[in-house]
């Protein structure tokens, strides 16, 4: 029941989708896309914002993603009210 948002930081058309239906393939649920004007330098950031209320859905996100959370706050510039956010950015697939 948790929340994804996967956000395009990449400012490329069509970088978010990829990596929301890779997440929808693997048995994420609540899983949508959008655009940020942030822009990420790296391949992908992700941040919990369940308040660790969401572990399961955190565990299962580490495993997938191979990277753990880099944190519990967005960047400045960023907003989402999803549970999980993950921003994909510039060196993506």
């Amino acid at each position: 029941d948790a929340t994804i948002v996967v956000l395009n930081a990449s400012g490329r058309v069509g970088v978010a989708s990829p990596e929301a239906e890779v997440l929808t393939g693997a048995g994420f649920s609540d899983v949508t896309t959008d655009n940020t004007a942030y822009r990420l330098t790296t391949a992908l950031a992700w941040y919990d914002l369940s308040g660790g209320k969401k572990t399961k859905t955190r565990s299962k996100l580490v495993k997938q993603l191979g990277v753990d959370a880099v944190g519990t706050k967005l960047p400045v510039g960023v907003q989402a009210t999803a549970d999980f956010v993950i921003l994909v950015g510039n060196g993506t697939h």
